[in-house]
């Protein structure tokens, strides 16, 4: 996803992401998962970018990293 000349990818803290895109739309706290090593909960997030040229970004963070990418039209 592109933000300005900034590139946001899978992987990224979400703190990168607010440097590069800024504030989202809207931001929910959709809920927990458990980790696979140690069985700690994480705190899922998801960020909504848009619409911006007719294109919504949702972005799906695990313990403040990025997981997904999904966009609409």
């Amino acid at each position: 996803m592109r933000c300005g000349s900034a590139l946001v990818s899978v992987g990224d803290r979400a703190f990168e992401v607010q440097q590069k895109c800024g504030d989202p739309d809207h931001r929910d706290d959709v809920g927990y998962t458990l980790g696979s090593y140690d069985r700690r909960e994480f705190k899922v997030e998801e960020w909504v970018y848009g619409p911006r040229n007719g294109v919504t970004y949702i972005l799906t963070f695990e313990a403040n990293k990025l997981k997904r990418i999904e966009f609409k039209r």
